[in-house]
């Protein structure tokens, strides 16, 4: 991963977990992006360096979104968060998806959905 990121975006880097359909299901997903979480210690020293110096492409907006931020390049997507909690919670919704083998892309969403924000089955569109 570090290798990956390149210098200057690694040293922000405190944490690094594969995630996504490829971990997450049994047989893997494999005609999918590869995803990465990463937990950093600078979020917008990371969108700053990761856009401008190594060509990330931002997904989400920090605007609003004060748990994370997305970003791709080729067939890999990052989610990033310097919010230990949010790390934690994601890694743990990884982990029930992983070990039930939730293998409907809507019901791995509900499974995040409910660990991430707590939203009820039905909350969600």
């Amino acid at each position: 991963m570090r290798e990956m990121l390149g210098e200057g975006l690694a040293e922000l880097v405190l944490e690094a977990e594969p995630v996504g359909s490829r971990i997450t299901c049994d047989p893997p997903v494999m005609d999918t992006d590869e995803d990465w979480l990463l937990l950093v210690k600078s979020l917008p020293k990371f969108r700053a360096i990761a856009t401008k110096v190594f060509g990330w492409d931002l997904g989400s907006s920090l605007e609003g979104m004060e748990n994370f931020a997305s970003f791709d390049k080729g067939d890999v997507n990052l989610i990033v968060t310097e919010k230990r909690e949010f790390f934690h919670k994601f890694m743990c919704a990884s982990d029930i998806c992983k070990r039930l083998n939730v293998l409907e892309k809507e019901d791995r969403i509900f499974v995040f959905q409910a660990v991430l924000y707590g939203n009820r089955y039905g909350s969600i569109e």
